[in-house]
């Protein structure tokens, strides 16, 4: 006899079960899920003992039709899919036809329904997925679904789950990265009969109403908005302001088309973006939504939709950094007023129709980019957009330097403080940069070539991408199946730093992550080295010289590691610091 044979359908079950229902909280995300496919606008979660004794989920979306109950809890079932396209294209939660059906095959399930369109509602009562009973019965438009003693026919299954207190949190973080994408539904979630979140609905741009209530009342605080927009993919959110340091990964939420998702490496994507700005052992903070065209996500790939495949990744990550820096180095620099004395009371500014200069904050509002113009005044500046010339930042008259590193200056309303150091390192930078994109990556021979040994997938791997890799300066050929010798590197590679930066170059690009920011950083790093320190002695004149550079730059008002530049604080919010004119008072 031959020793394979087909499993009974019992065994089929409950191994499906086990893909799409690990634990309580998989249990809970699923129902959570229905309620919101059902148009549910106010979910009540309730969990008792760790999820494992009872779940209630209670909602009041649209509710289960009469004739489709009984056929709700069975395998492959589903009201939103009929053709292979609509899994191309599926925008809702739920479309696989396993939750209820697995959580039914492991559990003690009754499902209270009434739907929108039907007078009365009914009472499915099922044990291991068989039904026990079906009868009419009263409740409110919705759907209530009870779960009890998971996991009571696996007994296997239930011996790996946690403490009730690990579990408990598993819940939580299931509920709070739902009700995070679903901002416009009530959530309240009791455990144990005691309250442990209520959540009133918001606007998306009031989200950070409900993360205060999530994390801590001055956690909005700590996050700058995020927003970029380019061919079809729109990046929105919030991500953690720099130097804020958290070394666990709790409040790091992902969203594709309002789904949470996992995609391995995007933390490491994140923080590259960062750059400086955050210590090697610290996780960037991020609540950040991703819209897409969804046939270009593949939502299939894992039993219990935790991971999606994305059809343009290359381009995700790189707008995504595009994104982050975008938000991390305005153009706008940091005012005194704002940042430092931000317990003053607004005030009313003075218009000057006549100024010589413009402030600062006029000239890069909206983030709009000016660059300078060969004319006869050496400060003025030409808008490319609005076709029109105005002047630029530069302060007109140096004033001094204090404590051997900031420069004092100032303009016709303007006072600014400089620091020497910074903004010497972001005129290197640029220059820098413009030289590599104007004369491309050059490359110098090793006097000694250098032998690097890979796995043999990695040499595969490596080999597949030569031809890119060899673009970025570094020249190399194979001398056995699992090694390449290195005989050229790019000429702004100091010797030493060759082997680090050509294996992070390997991994970015066999990863589809764009490599030119790997050169960034690494000019970033050339451009710190090579520019004035603190106690540095400057003359006038090279002072001089370093403000026409600094406002010929891009992006004058940081460095390339986000660090600032200059403060400035206006005439005016002198004169009111100084009792000179009145304040607007807030109504």
């Amino acid at each position: 006899m031959g020793i394979i044979k087909k499993l009974d359908s019992i065994i089929i079950d409950r191994i499906a079960a086990g893909e799409v229902i690990e634990r309580p909280s998989s249990v809970v995300k699923e129902l959570i899920e229905n309620s919101l496919d059902a148009k549910a606008k106010k979910i009540h979660i309730s969990t008792y003992e760790g999820g494992i004794q009872k779940i209630i989920v209670r909602d009041d979306g649209e509710g289960i039709l009469t004739e489709d109950l009984p056929i709700a809890i069975e395998k492959h079932t589903t009201s939103k899919v009929s053709t292979i396209e609509d899994i191309q294209t599926i925008q809702s939660f739920g479309f696989r036809g396993e939750a209820l059906s697995s959580i039914a095959s492991v559990s003690y399930l009754e499902i209270q329904t009434k739907h929108k369109h039907e007078t009365i509602g009914n009472q499915l009562i099922s044990r291991g997925g068989k039904i026990l009973s079906l009868k009419p019965y009263p409740i409110h438009n919705g759907t209530k679904v009870i779960v009890e003693d998971l996991f009571f026919s696996t007994p296997a299954r239930k011996k790996f789950l946690k403490s009730n207190s690990i579990e408990d949190r598993y819940i939580l973080r299931n509920i709070i990265k739902l009700s995070l994408s679903n901002y416009d539904v009530e959530f309240l979630y009791t455990r144990d009969d005691k309250e442990i979140l209520q959540l009133l609905p918001v606007e998306f741009y009031n989200l950070t109403e409900r993360f205060n209530a999530i994390f801590e009342d001055s956690f909005s605080e700590l996050l700058l908005p995020v927003y970029f927009q380019e061919n079809q993919i729109t990046i929105k959110g919030w991500i953690g302001k720099p130097r804020l340091e958290r070394k666990i990964t709790d409040r790091q939420f992902l969203y594709f088309n309002k789904r949470p998702v996992e995609i391995r490496n995007f933390s490491y994507i994140i923080k590259s973006a960062y750059g400086d700005l955050l210590p090697e052992n610290v996780s960037p903070i991020y609540i950040l939504f991703f819209e897409i065209p969804p046939q270009n996500i593949d939502v299939n790939v894992h039993p219990a939709k935790k991971e999606i495949r994305i059809f343009q990744e290359k381009e995700i990550y790189d707008y995504t950094i595009q994104a982050i820096k975008k938000t991390l180095l305005p153009k706008v620099p940091i005012s005194i007023a704002e940042n430092e004395l931000k317990t003053e009371p607004d005030i009313t500014l003075k218009k000057k129709p006549s100024s010589i200069l413009f402030p600062i904050e006029t000239l890069y509002a909206n983030q709009t980019i000016f660059y300078l113009q060969e004319t006869s005044d050496p400060y003025t500046i030409y808008d490319h957009e609005e076709k029109q010339l105005k002047k630029s930042f530069l302060p007109l008259q140096f004033i001094g330097i204090i404590f051997g590193t900031y420069i004092i200056a100032s303009s016709e309303d303007q006072l600014y403080l400089i620091d020497q150091h910074t903004a010497h390192e972001r005129i290197n930078y640029e220059k820098f940069k413009k030289s590599i994109e104007k004369n491309g990556i050059s490359s110098q021979h090793l006097l000694s070539p250098m032998i690097i040994d890979f796995s043999l997938e990695e040499v595969e791997e490596i080999n597949q991408y030569k031809h890119i890799i060899e673009k970025y300066g570094f020249c190399f050929h194979f001398v056995s199946k699992t090694s390449i010798v290195l005989t050229e590197i790019p000429t702004f590679l100091e010797i030493g730093e060759e082997r680090e930066i050509f294996l992070k170059l390997i991994y970015k690009i066999i990863k589809g992550i764009e490599p030119l920011p790997l050169y960034e950083e690494y000019i970033a790093m050339k451009a710190c080295k090579a520019s004035f320190r603190k106690n540095d002695y400057l003359t006038e004149k090279t002072i001089q010289q370093l403000l026409i550079e600094l406002s010929k730059c891009e992006e004058p008002s940081r460095c390339p590691h986000g660090r600032p530049t200059m403060l400035t604080i206006s005439k005016d919010r002198l004169d009111y610091l100084f009792y000179r004119t009145g304040f607007k008072k807030k109504s």
